[in-house]
C-alpha cells in the first residue's frame, strides 16, 4: 500500500518543479491583453493576491484607454488600430526571506512607436507583504547613501559610451531619482542569496527613447550588508570581484 503513496508524492514534486507560469490572455475588439507571472507565486498567498489584483487593475485601465482611443478615432474619422498590453513577471532570485521579481511591460497605444517599461517587486515571505529595498536597512537614508554616488557615476559612463562622448543638457544629463527607477535584487549564482543590485531606467527616464533602457548593476558589498537590518543579512552575500 505504501508504493502508490510514494508515487503520488513523486508526481506532486515533479509538478511543483515543472509547473508552468500563470498566464491570462484577453482579446477584445480594441485590446489584446496578456499578463503572466511565475508559478511559484501561487504558493505565496499575499503575492498571488497582489498579482491578480494588479492584473485586473491593468486590464481595466488598458481597456478604458483603448475604448476611448477607438471612440476618438471614430468621431474624427481616423483609422483605429487595436491596442496591445503585455505584462511578464520573472523571478530574479529568492532567499529564505525574500523573493525578487522584475516585470517587463510592453504596450502599444497607437502612438508613434510601441513603448516599454521595467518595474520591480520585492516580497517579504515572512510577513507576506511587499517591501522596498530601502526598508531592508536600519535607516531609510542608508541605502541611497551607500549606492547613489556609484550608480550615478556608472550611469554617466554608460551615457557617454552610448552617445560617443557627447554630453547632453537638460533632464537627460541629470541622474534620475531612485523613485524613477526599478531597483531589483538579483541572485546571479542562484544559490538563494542576492549578490547584485540592478538599477533599471526605462526609456525616457535617463535618456531619449532611441537610447532604450539603461541597466546599471552594482555588486553587493560588505558595507551594504552591515547597514541592513539583522533579519535580512543572511539573504545576501558579498560579491567578490
Amino acid at each position: 500500500m505504501k508504493r502508490p503513496i510514494l508515487l503520488v508524492v513523486a508526481i506532486l514534486s515533479a509538478n511543483a518543479v515543472f509547473a508552468k507560469p500563470v498566464r491570462t490572455e484577453r482579446v477584445t475588439g480594441t485590446l489584446a491583453f496578456n499578463y503572466e507571472w511565475p508559478a511559484k507565486a501561487q504558493a505565496i498567498p499575499g503575492l498571488h493576491a497582489y498579482l491578480r489584483a494588479d492584473m485586473e487593475k491593468a486590464f481595466r485601465q488598458a481597456s478604458a484607454d483603448a475604448a476611448e482611443d477607438a471612440r476618438q478615432a471614430h468621431a474624427n474619422h481616423f483609422p483605429f488600430r487595436q491596442h496591445s498590453y503585455s505584462v511578464s513577471w520573472d523571478s530574479e532570485g529568492e532567499s529564505a526571506r525574500l523573493i525578487s521579481l522584475e516585470v517587463d511591460l510592453q504596450f502599444d497605444t497607437n502612438g508613434a512607436h510601441p513603448n516599454s517599461a521595467t518595474h520591480a517587486l520585492l516580497w517579504d515571505l515572512k510577513s507576506d507583504k511587499q517591501v522596498t529595498v530601502a526598508s531592508l536597512f536600519t535607516s531609510l537614508n542608508a541605502f541611497p547613501a551607500l549606492t547613489r554616488s556609484s550608480f550615478c557615476k556608472a550611469l554617466d559612463a554608460e551615457r557617454l559610451r552610448r552617445r560617443d562622448g557627447e554630453r547632453l543638457e537638460g533632464e537627460f544629463a541629470q541622474c534620475p531619482a531612485f523613485k524613477e527607477l526599478a531597483i531589483i535584487l538579483v541572485d546571479r549564482k542562484r544559490n538563494h542569496r542576492f549578490d547584485h543590485l540592478l538599477f533599471v531606467a526605462s526609456p525616457y527616464v535617463a535618456g531619449p527613447y532611441v537610447e532604450g533602457s539603461y541597466e546599471i548593476s552594482l555588486p553587493i558589498s560588505s558595507s551594504l550588508i552591515a547597514a541592513m537590518k539583522p533579519d535580512y543579512r543572511s539573504s545576501f552575500e558579498v560579491q567578490r570581484q
